[in-house]
């Protein structure tokens, strides 16, 4: 990792020969790099810059504890850099810095360890592993009452969903409103759209949403019409269908897309920057409206990773708003990812037993349905979306107080 160079002072290379402390670290200060190093007792070594030093000073001058914020301005924290330390020692269980602006800064060891270069510095959620499955994938079962429970448990059901982008929560009470208990515990609020917070997917005449009939629904992701995509799905079994109908079929998206970069690289290049527009009209609880918004069917982040996949090919608007070229590319690209998701080797089927809840990945798993007879059938599910930030947000905090009560 490249570290920015400090400009400003030159006051040359000042090393202060650290005191040895518990831990047995030492560090030492140059003016002229602006970086303090590091050397821990593993035996490693960290080139932390001025800047970031100075940004996190913990003193109560800088940082409000009960807000857990920063109150330091920003040209407080370049103008002291600038200026340099002035002494840099271990001191028992800190490290402690005298800025040559007469600011003194205090890190406990351990604190400042976890900080630098770690998994905690760049995002412990993020860094579990993502695996990529196909037809050979076993579902994840975890009991609903254990889950509203147990945080250990809630946990291992959050690592799931991070890495596999599915599994589900078993024996569920049969009656509505369960997915508000789940959002409760799991992810703080339920993601409201025009259709609610909470839907309820039944089949009913002149449906303004194919999943609101009991035909069959084709491999897609939800709510691409929206810029802010659900991150999150739950669909909650209330009444199922009879064996063999309404059975739910499940793709990893990501998998499929991995897969078409490298077989067809130009296929996802045009899906990846050409964009369908999507549109959703309907009257629902909050009356009529109107959803427009245009989306490339793959995602990738400033990384080159996949991390979105937004394709409902029945949600495209009938709207030439590309060239005629760019349209044939995106058609002819999109018709390979079709055909792709559609072999057997990707999919599993998977049909909902009342009780279940299927939680997934909204920008992953591309999900459909078979067919069903609706007047046999009083199929009856509920469905809701939330935010993968929210989740993540406490799945961080449970993970620190399971580490915690372990110490």
């Amino acid at each position: 990792m490249l570290l920015p160079k400090v400009q400003g002072h030159k006051l040359g290379r000042m090393v202060t020969p650290a005191l040895t402390s518990r831990c047995h670290s030492s560090i030492k200060h140059d003016n002229s790099s602006g970086n303090v190093e590091i050397h821990w007792d593993s035996g490693s070594l960290s080139r932390v810059p001025y800047e970031f030093l100075r940004d996190n000073c913990q003193c109560p001058s800088c940082f409000n504890e009960f807000a857990t914020q920063s109150v330091t301005l920003l040209p407080d924290v370049l103008k002291d850099s600038e200026q340099g330390i002035k002494d840099a020692r271990v001191l028992d269980d800190q490290i402690v810095l005298q800025w040559n602006s007469g600011h003194l800064s205090k890190f406990k060891i351990d604190w400042l360890r976890e900080r630098v270069y770690t998994r905690r510095g760049r995002d412990i959620v993020r860094d579990f592993k993502c695996n990529l499955w196909g037809s050979e994938h076993k579902l994840k079962f975890f009991d609903f009452k254990r889950f509203l429970e147990n945080d250990g448990y809630l946990f291992e059901w959050m690592k799931v969903l991070v890495t596999e982008g599915i599994n589900v929560l078993k024996d569920a009470p049969r009656k509505p409103d369960q997915l508000s208990l789940l959002a409760n515990r799991a992810s703080g609020f339920l993601y409201s759209t025009m259709y609610g917070s909470i839907f309820t997917v039944k089949e009913k005449p002149n449906a303004s949403n194919l999943a609101y009939t009991s035909g069959y629904l084709a491999l897609h992701t939800d709510q691409p019409y929206y810029e802010y995509q659900p991150g999150i799905q739950y669909l909650h079994c209330i009444t199922g269908s009879p064996k063999g109908q309404g059975v739910n079929q499940l793709v990893d998206g990501w998998k499929v897309a991995t897969d078409l970069r490298a077989e067809h690289p130009k296929a996802f290049e045009i899906l990846t920057t050409l964009k369908f527009l999507y549109e959703q009209r309907g009257n629902e609880m909050f009356g009529k409206f109107i959803l427009l918004n245009d989306q490339s069917p793959i995602g990738v982040n400033q990384f080159g990773e996949i991390d979105r996949v937004s394709y409902n090919y029945p949600s495209r608007a009938a709207s030439m708003h590309l060239s005629a070229q760019e349209m044939k590319d995106l058609y002819q690209a999109a018709g390979i990812f079709h055909k792709m998701m559609y072999d057997s080797k990707y999919m599993i089927e998977y049909q909902l037993e009342e009780g279940d809840i299927l939680c997934f990945h909204n920008m992953r798993i591309l999900h459909g349905r078979t067919p069903y007879d609706a007047t046999t059938s009083q199929r009856w599910l509920e469905g809701a979306y939330t935010s993968w930030d929210n989740l993540h947000a406490r799945m961080r905090a449970i993970e620190e107080e399971l580490n915690n009560s372990s110490q």
